[in-house]
């Protein structure tokens, strides 16, 4: 290889090597940044152990909860007491016309 390719080469090689310290210098405050951002929110977060607690007591206090046959019985008693309830006032007229 002659003296002169090997110059070039290298003068390629410097200008490069300044390029790329350019774009390191510009890239350094944001990855402090980045970092610093990170140092700020990390610990707010929840780990995934504490997630793992979270769906637990979520999933217990959900299979606590009453079921669809307690939930339909419930309504059928409170739509008989109402059904009951009418039926009395209706009654009422009889029931004072008897008394009378």
């Amino acid at each position: 290889m002659s003296e002169t390719a090997t110059e070039l080469r290298l003068d390629r090689l410097e200008a490069d090597v300044r390029d790329m310290r350019v774009t390191l210098g510009r890239l350094e405050p944001l990855i402090i940044r980045i970092d610093e951002r990170l140092n700020a929110t990390l610990p707010h977060l929840a780990t995934k152990a504490e997630l793992a607690t979270a769906v637990t007591s979520l999933t217990t206090a959900l299979g606590d909860k009453p079921g669809k046959t307690f939930l339909v019985g419930s309504i059928g008693v409170l739509l008989a007491a109402y059904a009951l309830g009418l039926a009395g006032v209706a009654a009422l007229p009889v029931l004072r016309g008897l008394i009378h």
